[in-house]
């Protein structure tokens, strides 16, 4: 079970995050609104993420702020700004909620095992006691165990 818990990070960092999309997102298009698309695309085709809600709020707000970029409503620098800022705040929470998964299943883990030391150290273990003598000639020798 712990080698689970070893592996299960390798296999974590295996799967692509919204950031890495955007990342290559970037690298193809300039304009925000196509980034967004981009984005939506490449989140639409992901097996997992096209049916989380956070990745689809995310790129809700990459439309939102492209087409206000295009209106002029915004600049490109404060849209990016407010995206990434969107962007930070999601990943502190998604990573403060995986950090109290991991302690819940370590709590979990660890419990039965806690419990099973904890009983055996309250709790006498009544073995019955085997004694062996041995005489030899006045004098009698005896190991009890």
């Amino acid at each position: 079970m712990k080698k689970l818990f070893l592996l299960l990070p390798l296999v974590l960092a295996g799967c692509t995050t919204v950031g890495d999309y955007q990342n290559q997102c970037e690298q193809r298009y300039s304009k925000l609104s196509d980034v967004a698309n981009c984005l939506d695309s490449d989140v639409k085709s992901d097996f997992r993420m096209s049916r989380a809600d956070t990745p689809k709020l995310y790129v809700n707000a990459a439309r939102m702020l492209g087409e206000a970029v295009d209106h002029g409503k915004m600049t490109d620098a404060q849209a990016r700004f407010e995206l990434q800022s969107l962007y930070v705040n999601i990943k502190q929470k998604q990573d403060a909620l995986a950090n109290q998964r991991v302690i819940a299943i370590n709590n979990a883990v660890n419990s039965p095992q806690q419990i099973y030391t904890n009983q055996s150290k309250s709790v006498p273990v009544n073995r019955p006691v085997t004694t062996n003598c041995t005489g030899y000639g006045n004098s009698v020798t005896c190991n009890s165990y």
